[in-house]
């Protein structure tokens, strides 16, 4: 088990989220595996300068998408991870309510004596890897190198086959 210097779920290699994809290739009821990085820290928009005591920031894998859905801006333009240039995020629109953000501000995390500040690219409608929590949403890979992590995940999020109710029924035969 990794150190966990952030107080939530325990990082583990990526390895085992490859080794998860790999055993659960043929079962059908699950349409797609995502690793992922999800850790709360405090942020700041430096415009605003209103604060948020727990942003959760969520890294994902942009090519392990498929099941998921979309990540869809508030004014329904649908948005891909993959336009992220470096040091640019997604915010969920709880953040920019609770940040008071718009398109193009700075929000500043803090990580570990560390201040990495992202660009708010687009705020995405809440809900699923979105999340119903003020949500900073980068890649996977930027993730690891923002919280020191590289090649480690601290979750593995499974969508079941079908939408969000029917898909919610096979929950007890995926666990």
């Amino acid at each position: 088990q990794a150190d966990d210097s952030f107080g939530s779920a325990p990082y583990v290699p990526y390895q085992r989220f490859e080794e998860l994809q790999a055993e659960l290739v043929d079962f059908e009821e699950i349409d797609g595996l995502m690793p992922q990085i999800g850790e709360s820290v405090p942020a700041v928009n430096l415009r605003t300068s209103q604060s948020e005591g727990s942003m959760r920031v969520v890294g994902v894998a942009p090519d392990l998408l498929e099941g998921f859905g979309t990540f869809t801006l508030t004014s329904g333009e649908d948005v891909r991870l993959d336009d992220l240039l470096d040091g640019e995020a997604y915010i969920n629109d709880k953040a920019a309510d609770e940040l008071d953000a718009v398109e193009g501000d700075e929000l500043r995390l803090f990580i570990d004596g560390e201040l990495p500040t992202f660009k708010v690219k687009g705020i995405v409608e809440r809900g699923g890897l979105a999340g119903s929590v003020p949500t900073l949403i980068i890649s996977l890979e930027r993730a690891q190198d923002v919280f020191a992590r590289d090649g480690q995940i601290n979750s593995i999020v499974v969508s079941n086959r079908g939408g969000e109710l029917d898909g919610a029924e096979l929950s007890k035969s995926v666990a």
